[in-house]
């Protein structure tokens, strides 16, 4: 029986600041419906032989049934990079599952042909991930110095736990209402939902990588890893769980492997 499997790739060095990752699922035999978690971040994604499509910036958890055994390519862009993937305002594409050429026009064709060349490769994932971040290269290239200062505001709200939006604010010289617009457009939500779904993705990481114990010390491993995810407490942190994805930490924690979110790390 094959087993599901899933798998993050780093991008390359000059890609770096506006992708998070290249990942690869394959799905196994007598899978259900996946629960993908709100993670901040965007995709271009490629499922089997179907055309690209692009999965938004998410505020909730969607349901997706794939058929068993097909193996899923994807690219993962960075929060604030959406804008300059997409060449539209990241709010546009949110809860949003378009095909990439609804969204792109003719600039798919490209990568259609990249993508025609990677299937017939001896390793059509790998080729598939190189087809990818070759096409993503041309679109952000043009855009992404327009919203260098979006990608550092929305860097430093994911990796400071502590900060303040209107500290973020004043650092960039900006109002708060400027700065809610500028994440608003590159991120697809404003920044403290922002700072919300960072931090679920923050203890879901920290449990996947081992920091939360296994029963009968589950409770208090909870207690520990809401407070190391920066929630108030572990009530606070259930209740973000269930209104940004629908479940308890409970059934959350725990349910896959620690290289999903690496990218959150960097």
């Amino acid at each position: 029986m094959q087993h599901p499997s899933y798998a993050e790739y780093p991008p390359p060095s000059d890609l770096r600041a506006a992708v998070a990752c290249t990942w690869v699922a394959r799905t196994g035999q007598g899978s259900g419906p996946s629960p993908i978690v709100p993670d901040a971040c965007s995709d271009i994604v490629i499922v089997g032989e179907a055309a690209p499509h692009v999965a938004g910036p998410a505020t909730t958890t969607q349901h997706v049934l794939v058929p068993p055994g097909t193996t899923v390519v994807g690219i993962r862009f960075r929060p604030g990079a959406t804008r300059a993937a997409f060449g539209c305002d990241a709010n546009e594409l949110r809860d949003a599952d378009p095909e990439l050429a609804a969204v792109c026009g003719s600039a798919v064709h490209a990568l259609a042909d990249g993508i025609g060349r990677a299937r017939d490769a001896d390793d059509p994932a790998r080729a598939l991930r190189s087809a990818l971040e070759a096409w993503v290269r041309t679109r952000i290239g043009p855009r992404i110095d327009g919203d260098a200062n979006a990608l550092r505001a929305a860097r430093r709200l994911v990796l400071d736990r502590s900060v303040m939006v209107r500290d973020v604010a004043r650092d960039f010289g900006w109002s708060e209402r400027r700065l809610h617009r500028e994440i608003t457009a590159t991120c697809g939500y404003g920044p403290k939902t922002l700072q919300r779904i960072v931090r679920l993705q923050r203890a879901l990481r920290a449990s996947r990588a081992g920091v939360a114990t296994r029963p009968p010390t589950f409770a208090p491993t909870l207690s520990r890893l809401a407070l190391d995810a920066g929630y108030a407490d572990q009530a606070h942190m259930t209740r973000e769980f269930r209104d940004l994805t629908g479940f308890t930490p409970r059934q959350l924690l725990g349910r896959s492997g620690a290289d999903v979110g690496r990218w959150l790390e960097d």
